[in-house]
């Protein structure tokens, strides 16, 4: 009883620490396709736009606060 009790205890661990690094790798994704998306929309914008001094500013300040706190 013992036996098949430890067995069945590593086999969930082994799909939990699965599942974790799965929803880890998933989230970096994420980000970083946050971040991208982000800073090419800012990018092309100011292709097209050409912004003020202070606009220019507004942006940099605004995806420096993105990346540094997170896409949410």
């Amino acid at each position: 009883m013992t036996n098949e009790y430890n067995i069945l205890i590593n086999k969930l661990d082994s799909f939990i620490k699965k599942y974790y690094k799965n929803q880890l790798i998933c989230g970096v994704i994420f980000s970083f396709t946050i971040y991208l998306l982000s800073y090419l929309f800012f990018s092309f914008a100011e292709y097209l736009g050409y912004f003020s001094s202070s606009t220019r500013t507004l942006i940099f300040y605004g995806l420096l606060a993105v990346f540094v706190g997170g896409p949410f």
